[in-house]
């Protein structure tokens, strides 16, 4: 009867059946057995806890992005740091390694790999996976059969991709280089509005045993959307006066760089904090492409101040007011105000954008300026009128100033009142950022700035003359994180009373951003007494080496020559050299340089510190 275990049970009438009862002994033993076999377990468990086992894994015979992505693959490289390993686990992911080595190894062209896996078992719970790859011969590209249909299929950037797509027939096969295909035909149709396109055929043929693969990709690009409306949400500014910033009309084919254009426009004309471009392609009639603009209004009234210091100036501050919005048609007014120890100016400027608010805009300027070097002294009332535009990637600006000067050179004062017409051409562009640093640091560009300016009695002026000015700077940056500065100036003054040109109008040289070596405006002719008093010309150019030597530091060595003259030959030419070191702050590059006058008697040395961008 025992060994039918104990039941309860109902009589077949459904009255209780007759119970048996467990002896005392019975029960005593099998509470001892369970007593022990709880604890058995709770040991071996205390036990596999302090044998936590550890798993190190070696990969061998492939480098670079290939180990990478064997190592990614490798499920006893993920969990090799699991506390919940077992060895029966271990031998398991061990057995699957070499198939996921050649998972692995597939996108990069290698289909037919070698694994020697080796698993070896140490003390301490520490065990050894090593894997032994020969990745073995690549399989190569033979036939690449792209076809393009569709109404984009003869425009140029079509053609182009099928010319020159990301692989060609002999290169290795990558999976990269084929999904990069897809997705460069897909970026250019979107690019340029075929919304509707899509891939017909696109499949890799792969042949392990003869090391070949053929690819073919069919790709209809259907119709190409139009711009639609431009609507824009915002209530800061007129309509009107957004839609110049627009350089597209309705109905024309969709281009996305023309959106990107535009949103950058927005976004750089200071007048809102945020601009976002909501396309809604197939929602307008007939195939078009709908934009809304919205815009998120920047601050109104823009503050700004700078402190510095630059040889030629001593201290120097600068305090800054903008009124970004003076009205609904994005009218301007800006405030400045610089101070030194050597030179003073308040300058203000109402402006008004025009035609093409990103270049053009119309100018009302008032200025004071005075200034003190040790050679002259003046001080200018400006007031007048400018127009701004673009001009064939050169911003040209024709003005007119009312030009008052009281000024003193070599103890001669004079007052000048000049009517001054004048136009003046800039071009600037700086190219990317060096790794590691930050601000405006230019690894290489150019600026360029012409001026021509003139008057005569007959326009109501004091005296009659005619100028023209130069100025360029060339950075340009080397692989091996250097940079070559070319700076020149010139310029040149037809005047008929030298005496009576005002001051700010002649030409000096020497200082920081002139000739090192020399104090700011010591060179240039002089009077019977020796004392300089300015020139009709100028001619001063300088070459500088900047190596970078640590993250934002840098060493320049350079040599500066030239002079302001009144006539082109005959004239000194005065030579400063010297060398210095560089720390590209967050404002731009601080400069120290240590220069020696080399053409003056003595060769004396003078330190010249200076802050700013180089363009």
């Amino acid at each position: 009867m025992a060994g039918k275990g104990i039941r309860a049970g109902k009589a077949r009438n459904g009255s209780p059946g007759p119970r048996r009862r467990l002896s005392t002994g019975v029960l005593r033993r099998g509470l001892c057995e369970a007593f022990l076999v709880t604890a058995l377990l709770l040991g071996l468990a205390g036990h596999a806890r302090a044998q936590e086992l550890r798993v190190e894994v070696t990969v061998e015979g492939v480098e670079g992005a290939l180990k990478k992505n064997v190592l990614a693959h490798l499920e006893i490289e993920r969990e090799k740091d699991n506390p919940r390993l077992t060895p029966a686990i271990i031998r398991q992911m061990h057995r699957d390694a070499p198939e996921q080595v050649r998972r692995a190894l597939e996108p990069f062209g290698y289909y037919s790999p070698e694994v020697k896996a080796e698993l070896r078992r140490e003390k301490e719970g520490l065990w050894r996976a090593r894997y032994l790859i020969d990745p073995g011969k690549p399989v190569r590209v033979r036939t690449i059969d792209i076809a393009i249909t569709g109404e984009g299929a003869g425009e140029t950037y079509f053609r182009h991709f099928r010319a020159t797509p990301p692989f060609k027939a002999g290169d290795v096969f990558t999976d990269p280089a084929y999904r990069k295909a897809k997705r460069d035909l897909e970026e250019i149709a979107r690019r340029y509005g075929y919304f509707d396109a899509k891939m017909t055929v696109h499949r890799v043929k792969v042949y392990p045993g003869e090391y070949r693969a053929d690819i073919t990709i069919h790709f209809d690009t259907g119709p190409r959307y139009r711009f639609g409306e431009v609507t824009f949400k915002q209530n800061i500014l007129k309509d009107g006066f957004l839609r110049r910033f627009v350089t597209f009309a309705e109905g024309q084919p969709y281009d996305q760089r023309k959106v990107f254009d535009l949103q950058d426009a927005l976004s750089n004309s200071g007048y809102f904090s945020l601009v976002e471009i909501r396309r809604h392609p197939g929602e307008g009639p007939d195939l078009e492409v709908p934009l809304e603009v919205v815009l998120h209004p920047g601050k109104r009234n823009k503050y700004g101040f700078g402190l510095g210091y630059g040889t030629d100036t001593g201290p120097r501050g600068t305090l800054r007011y903008e009124n970004t919005r003076v009205n609904r048609w994005g009218h301007r007014l800006r405030a400045e105000l610089k101070l030194s120890a050597v030179r003073n100016e308040f300058t203000t400027a109402y402006i008004i954008p025009m035609r093409n608010p990103r270049t053009d805009h119309l100018d009302f300027t008032a200025a004071y300026r005075r200034e003190n070097p040790e050679t002259s002294k003046y001080e200018t009332l400006l007031g007048g009128t400018s127009f701004t535009h673009m001009r064939r990637g050169w911003f040209e600006t024709f003005y007119l100033n009312l030009h008052y000067e009281d000024f003193e050179v070599a103890g001669e004062s004079e007052q000048s009142f000049l009517v001054l017409p004048g136009v003046t051409w800039t071009r600037r562009k700086a190219e990317d950022r060096r790794a590691g640093v930050s601000g405006p640091y230019a690894a290489s560009g150019y600026r360029v700035f012409l001026d021509l300016k003139g008057t005569s009695e007959y326009l109501g002026s004091d005296l009659a003359f005619a100028q023209a000015t130069a100025r360029g700077k060339l950075v340009y940056g080397l692989d091996s994180f250097g940079q070559v500065i070319l700076r020149a100036e010139a310029g040149s003054t037809a005047v008929s009373d030298f005496a009576e040109l005002p001051a700010s109008l002649r030409f000096f040289a020497g200082g920081d951003q002139s000739i090192r070596g020399f104090a700011y405006k010591s060179l240039g002719p002089r009077n019977e007494a020796g004392e300089v008093v300015g020139g009709k010309h100028l001619l001063v150019g300088s070459f500088e080496y900047d190596q970078r030597v640590y993250k934002a530091w840098s060493v320049a060595a350079f040599v500066d020559a030239g002079n302001a003259f009144n006539a082109f030959s005959g004239e000194k030419v005065n030579v400063g050299v010297g060398g210095g070191i560089r720390w590209i702050s967050p404002v731009g590059p601080l400069r120290l340089d240590l220069a020696n006058a080399v053409s003056e008697p003595g060769n004396p040395w003078r330190v010249h510190v200076s802050v700013g961008p180089e363009l």
